[in-house]
């Protein structure tokens, strides 16, 4: 099993911003003793990931142990947000101990700015980060592989 995957969200001379997702502490189990095939077979998802922050050298991380994960919903909705072209947003909450979304799409056709705002919010901590429309269609994907890789090596109960 992969140890991390990485998506880079910012990276400056002084600064980079990234989310890990980590396969080996995350589960997908399926009702009774057969690992799920779809995610209509899917009993619960435990996913731990992390977003890290170096701002001229100092590390800090929001560290998410994310039960009832709402991550396949937050890739949807950015796809949605993007076949519409126009400003919206979505709040997105975990069914369980894990992480919120509270995520906003702007648009301005009037100087071509397409802009996601992402704020994830576990345990009363939040991260914010903004990603243009074409960074979160690439982040969208990212999700969608990191999660296509958890059911496929799901767990029974």
């Amino acid at each position: 099993m992969e140890k991390n995957f990485a998506f880079l969200i910012k990276k400056t001379d002084d600064e980079t911003i990234g989310l890990r997702f980590f396969p080996k502490r995350s589960h997908v189990h399926g009702f009774g003793d057969e690992c799920p095939k779809s995610w209509g077979e899917v009993y619960k998802v435990y996913y731990a990931w992390c977003i890290f922050h170096t701002d001229f050298g100092k590390r800090s991380e929001f560290y998410v142990w994310d039960e009832g994960s709402a991550l396949g919903d937050l890739a949807d909705v950015i796809t949605r947000f993007v076949a519409a072209d126009k400003t919206d947003s979505a709040l997105l909450n975990a069914f369980g101990d894990g992480a919120d979304w509270d995520i906003r799409y702007y648009v301005n056709a009037e100087c071509d700015m397409r802009t996601f705002e992402f704020c994830a919010w576990s345990f009363h901590r939040g991260f914010r980060f903004n990603l243009e429309r074409d960074d979160a269609v690439r982040f969208a994907a990212f999700i969608r592989k990191t999660l296509a890789y958890m059911l496929e090596h799901s767990e029974p109960i």
